[in-house]
């Protein structure tokens, strides 16, 4: 179970960073802009990250933006989980699944982490994830609830699965 929480918070980080695009570079003021190179432009940025991250959370002033840790942002780590799972169903399944609804994802605190002996960085979250799956035309329901889920033939969905 860990091994596959700890897979999917690395999808979550790759699709973090890959969201978050190219920053401005940061002119230390005697450099002219078109003097910045994409050399000095990761150092700055590599600098400035490490002062963000060792920064004490008592100590911490302002507001985060974008700067506050992704599980701290609710509705961005919930779209970054729904966009990772989406992904890993694609590759666990394949063409077997046709549809997929996410429900109850809860992302863990900071404690939940710590009790559960999981180590996340800034950017990544650790979550619980109950979902459901339309299986495709030709795939026997079946397949889809190894592990957890049981086919409800009424709704022609795969329920009550969860990560």
């Amino acid at each position: 179970m860990k091994k596959f929480i700890l897979g999917i918070l690395s999808i979550v980080v790759v699709f973090s960073l890959a969201a978050c695009g190219e920053k401005t570079p940061v002119n230390s003021g005697d450099q002219q802009p078109s003097q910045v190179t994409e050399t000095s432009n990761v150092s700055e940025q590599t600098e400035q990250s490490d002062a963000i991250v060792n920064v004490p959370k008592d100590q911490q002033i302002g507001t985060a933006g974008s700067n506050m840790p992704l599980k701290d942002r609710e509705e961005d780590a919930k779209y970054e989980i729904q966009v990772a799972m989406q992904y890993l169903l694609e590759e666990a399944y394949g063409d077997k699944v046709f549809d997929a609804r996410f429900k109850d994802i809860k992302i863990y605190s900071g404690e939940d982490e710590k009790n559960n002996n999981l180590e996340v960085g800034m950017d990544e979250v650790a979550f619980e994830i109950n979902y459901e799956l339309r299986p495709s035309a030709d795939t026997d329901p079946n397949e889809l609830t190894a592990g957890t889920g049981e086919y409800d033939e009424e709704s022609g969905w795969v329920i009550n699965k969860s990560n």
